[in-house]
């Protein structure tokens, strides 16, 4: 990601406070960013960074100028003085994106992933205020970047996640506020996941709405409620997890295609293992598509021995795709739906959940 300019960007504190993902940081993280940051003076034509090299870094320019260029396409760049790149590559630790050559003498801050990493280990408090700038940040790329920034931003996400969780490890006794950081990360990541395809869009939020109806329906009481729209959002969360190209895809798919989608609900369920507060959403995430018939995956599971977690948000899933399939304006889609639903509880669903759904909606508890 690259920002524009910084005004009057003289001294390292000044610049790093002018970047957003350190603009709200209190002041004794900003002092402990600029301990391992490096103010770097080079020549003309020096290459500060090369394209996938090891090591990401963000470059903030003091003074000066330098040429930034991505191989193969036509994206260039003039970076002057106040000018920043490379702020969210501090959370990804994967090869460059940009080559940086040095156009005229230039002073540029520089800040690795790596020491940005190992802060983040050190202070748990400051990785808990990164974690809200970065959602934020998310927040805002949902409705700004394109689909390849939004595919960076959803492994940026996932990794963060995963360092969130290794951070939880570690500071049991700040688990509220982790906890808290992860979740909203993981709801920026159903965002982002969901806008890369405009037919997902409001999916989960949809099927959260609809599981809760249910659980209570069923006689749940709140908070197992609650926890099922929890589940209902973030059910499909391990599609980040699988290629653009077999996620989207709507057509059939060859047999490598199916292997890649059907690792999903595993997927989601890594990423939300080891933390005790969120294991209970498991069963959502990695039991959503087997079918009551014992033919779904990823373990076969059949009738009872799949978790009623995971036969409630099924039902709910189903029925935002069975309307969502229905052509635009269509005022039979829900009656349909309803109709194809029961239909689906002589094999794939659990047929007493099924008509809870049916009598949930008719009391007027699913409003669609």
């Amino acid at each position: 990601m690259t920002g524009g300019a910084i005004m009057s960007a003289v001294t390292p504190r000044e610049a790093l406070t002018s970047v957003p993902l350190f603009r709200r940081l209190k002041r004794p993280h900003i002092e402990a960013v600029l301990d391992v940051a490096v103010v770097r003076k080079a020549r003309a034509g020096v290459t500060l960074q090369q394209q996938d090299e090891t090591g990401q870094a963000m470059f903030v320019f003091l003074s000066g100028s330098a040429r930034g260029e991505i191989s193969g396409q036509t994206n260039r760049r003039v970076f002057r003085q106040g000018d920043y790149v490379g702020e969210l590559a501090l959370l990804e630790p994967a090869p460059a994106t940009w080559t940086i050559v040095t156009e005229e003498p230039t002073e540029v801050l520089t800040l690795t992933q790596v020491q940005m990493a190992s802060l983040m280990r050190a202070d748990p408090e400051l990785a808990i205020a990164i974690a809200r700038e970065v959602s934020r940040l998310a927040r805002s790329a949902v409705v700004h970047t394109d689909d390849g920034d939004l595919r960076r931003m959803q492994a940026q996400m996932l990794l963060y996640a995963e360092d969130l969780k290794r951070i939880y490890d570690d500071e049991r006794e700040r688990s509220a506020e982790l906890r808290d950081s992860l979740m909203d990360t993981i709801r920026i990541l159903v965002n982002t996941l969901e806008s890369r395809d405009p037919r997902q869009v409001g999916h989960g939020g949809r099927v959260a709405r609809y599981a809760q109806a249910l659980a209570m329906r069923i006689g749940w009481d709140v908070d197992r409620s609650v926890q099922a729209a929890i589940g209902g959002l973030i059910h499909d969360i391990g599609l980040v997890g699988v290629r653009d190209d077999i996620a989207r895809k709507r057509g059939p798919m060859d047999r490598k295609e199916i292997a890649e989608l059907r690792q999903h609900p595993e997927i989601g369920a890594r990423l939300l293992r080891g933390i005790n507060s969120l294991e209970p959403l498991i069963p959502y995430v990695l039991y959503h598509h087997e079918n009551f018939d014992g033919t779904g995956y990823p373990e076969r599971r059949r009738g009872q021995d799949i978790p009623i977690e995971a036969r409630l948000v099924a039902v709910a899933d189903a029925f935002d795709d069975l309307r969502a399939s229905q052509p635009p304006g269509d005022t039979t889609a829900t009656d349909e739906a309803l109709q194809s639903l029961r239909l689906m509880g002589v094999d794939r669903l659990d047929p007493e959940l099924v008509l809870g759904f049916v009598d949930a909606y008719r009391a007027g508890d699913i409003i669609v």
